[in-house]
């Protein structure tokens, strides 16, 4: 159980290490650049490793490219382009609603039964954003830099989105087509990386590439790399064979905890009462939801 604990507590550390390198370059930069890595680097593991399996049919390559697209690339360049206007506590807190975003959408496609008490749970979770999502108008701010946070929240929260609609079609290459998750990964890192890297170029300034600090830089691309898309991805996919995912979904609950404690201690930000108040309110969303999950799953077993 304890490797469970760690793995969160390195998801948590992501986001700070995260900030500083947004500080030395630009986000889509700085994202492609990480993805390319970690799929040459997973590839290359998986044909040393079973070069035999490295067979995808047209229809496999197109779920690999609406996973490359959803649960990559619009996931990942979102939340780190939001990253740059708030906290890394925040952020993560925000990203948070995954769970709830997957709810409405498998109730809205009719492959998810909504009781009285998920509905409760749903709510109760959205509620408690309000306040901390809402802050600059809340107090009547005008400042550009709370105009800027409140379009990196809409980001954060279509990254929540588009990664539960990513999740899809990673399920259909890992469960329906039997495809290997590390070629699944590698290759969605590989296609992401080439969308991130081309939008930088579009939209950042490359004088002669986005980089402001190198050895900032280089850094956190080093530990995201190794520590998120290899150490946590390994852990994770090993943890959902011992442990159940409603287990899982509540270890992760701890995640905006711990990337907030990051913050404050390497960063200096300050944890508001507004973001206690989300953290209280998502946890307790999230218990009625899979409390009464639990029990449904129960009565069927029964």
């Amino acid at each position: 159980m304890w490797q469970v604990f760690i793995m969160y507590a390195l998801f948590g550390s992501i986001f700070s290490i995260g900030k500083i390198g947004l500080a030395a370059s630009q986000p889509y930069f700085l994202t492609g650049t990480r993805m390319l890595l970690a799929g040459v680097l997973m590839l290359g593991y998986f044909c040393w490793r079973d070069f035999k399996s490295f067979k995808l049919s047209q229809v496999d390559w197109t779920l690999m490219f609406l996973v490359a697209f959803f649960n990559v690339f619009i996931t990942n360049a979102f939340e780190f382009w939001g990253l740059q206007y708030m906290s890394t506590g925040k952020t993560c807190l925000i990203y948070s609603l995954s769970p709830f975003a997957a709810a409405l959408i498998a109730y809205f496609f009719g492959t998810e039964n909504m009781t009285e008490k998920k509905w409760l749970g749903l709510f109760i979770g959205f509620l408690s954003f309000c306040p901390m999502m809402l802050g600059p108008w809340l107090n009547g701010s005008t400042e550009e830099t709370d105009r800027w946070e409140l379009i990196a929240e809409g980001a954060l929260v279509i990254s929540a989105i588009t990664a539960v609609i990513g999740w899809t079609f990673v399920r259909k290459l890992t469960i329906e087509k039997q495809t290997p998750s590390l070629l699944v990964n590698s290759i969605s890192f590989l296609l992401a990386g080439g969308m991130c890297l081309l939008t930088s170029l579009a939209i950042e300034t490359w004088e002669p590439v986005p980089v402001f600090s190198w050895p900032d830089f280089l850094l956190s691309l080093c530990y995201i790399v190794v520590v998120h898309n290899i150490i946590c991805y390994s852990i994770y996919a090993s943890s959902l064979q011992r442990f159940s995912v409603t287990f899982m979904a509540f270890a992760g609950s701890t995640n905006p905890l711990l990337a907030a404690f990051f913050g404050w201690f390497f960063l200096g930000e300050t944890i508001t009462n507004s973001f206690w108040l989300a953290f209280v309110g998502i946890l307790l969303g999230l218990y009625l939801f899979y409390r009464e999950e639990r029990l449904v799953e129960l009565n069927r077993a029964a």
